[in-house]
């Protein structure tokens, strides 16, 4: 992506499917996690689209720096972002709650981030649009229910991590 310098839309997919393989051959858990930035129009029409642009920069420069070495971030469009980290759901959410911390404590106008985490299984997935429309589906209940949050999928609902467990652990 010209602007922040992460891969964009179109890595996503080449790479999203060489990691399903590479799962598949190592057996290693991978996780998907879609996320936004709240209220970004908001942001670009408050203090015009060059603050929105530092705001985008920042974003990913955080993520950049907070993030493994072997996980990807994307943006897919606009202030929409991917991340494919291999690593299991309860790792991927640790992750990114500290990024989304880190981020929402950062600047003077205060970012806060949406997001749908799923976990991927490389043996049963049946590509990448099923695998995006369960995060995006996700993301969107995250926004719906308040937003500034990072919910998981699992069987088909959204649920949110809100005890640092998660409902199959108990």
């Amino acid at each position: 992506d010209s602007l922040t310098s992460v891969f964009n839309r179109r890595a996503f997919y080449k790479l999203f499917s060489q990691d399903i393989a590479e799962a598949r051959r190592n057996g290693s858990a991978l996780s998907l996690v879609v996320f936004d930035i709240d209220g970004f129009k908001q942001i670009n029409d408050s203090y015009g689209h060059s603050f929105g642009d530092m705001i985008l920069k920042q974003v990913t420069a955080q993520f950049r720096k907070l993030l493994r070495e072997e996980d990807k971030i994307f943006r897919l469009g606009g202030d929409e972002f991917a991340v494919i980290m291999k690593t299991d759901k309860k790792e991927a959410h640790t992750a990114i709650q500290r990024i989304v911390k880190e981020i929402s404590n950062a600047r003077n106008v205060r970012v806060t981030l949406s997001g749908g985490i799923v976990e991927i299984n490389p043996y049963k997935t049946s590509g990448v649009d099923d695998v995006m429309r369960k995060a995006d589906k996700t993301l969107y209940v995250a926004k719906e229910s308040g937003k500034n949050q990072i919910l998981f999928h699992e069987n088909e609902k959204s649920q949110e991590d809100k005890s640092g467990e998660f409902p199959s652990d108990r």
